[in-house]
């Protein structure tokens, strides 16, 4: 059997160099477009979801998490996952750390039990997902909105529990994890709608 020599592969590989940066090119001009419109149509459809955090993280993302309404849901639900886990750690290492003032730390012990009952709740709206259970995949996510919409009241309010003071120590991460879900929701209603791209 003969074997092609050096010089002919090198010559083979550049020749198909162009073909393969053209089709990710491509990839990524597809993946674009559906992010910019998904976004676009979520944030007409559901007052939750803002423009500019939907496209700011989905184009943080490779093209081929997001070439397809499907991968998008499944990037944004593990989007969610890595924001929840990073957000219980932070909660834990603030409170390790002894950077908890005492009047909150009821408060914040609440949230990070919170973020403890939300992983979970990602991993099997992923799951769900992923096998097109997108009913059983939407009661987990809104399961997962209301926690980070908790998180941020407890120190709001002082009836009912919180801890009042009027200003959460996570407000950034409980609005990414907000917005991450609301996200999710409006992707797999897309789904839904029967809108697969």
């Amino acid at each position: 059997m003969a074997t092609l020599s050096p010089i002919i592969l090198l010559l083979l590989s550049i020749a198909l160099f162009p073909l393969i940066v053209h089709g990710d090119k491509e990839k990524e001009k597809r993946a674009h477009a559906l992010i910019h419109s998904t976004c676009k149509t979520s944030a007409k459809k559901d007052s939750n979801v803002d423009y500019a955090f939907c496209t700011a993280a989905l184009q943080a993302r490779t093209p081929g998490e997001c070439d397809t309404l499907r991968h998008m849901g499944m990037t944004v639900i593990k989007l969610i996952m890595s924001n929840a886990t990073d957000t219980r750690r932070h909660i834990k290492d603030l409170v390790k750390r002894g950077k908890v003032k005492k009047a909150l730390k009821r408060c914040v012990d609440e949230c990070y039990e919170h973020y403890t009952e939300v992983v979970p709740h990602v991993g099997e709206a992923l799951r769900y997902f992923k096998h097109k259970r997108y009913n059983d995949a939407d009661t987990k996510i809104s399961a997962v909105m209301e926690y980070a919409v908790d998180c941020e009241d407890l120190f709001v309010e002082k009836s009912g529990g919180g801890c009042g003071g009027g200003a959460s120590p996570f407000p950034a991460r409980n609005y990414a994890t907000f917005e991450l879900s609301a996200m999710a929701l409006s992707v797999m209603h897309l789904i839904k709608e029967g809108k697969v791209h």
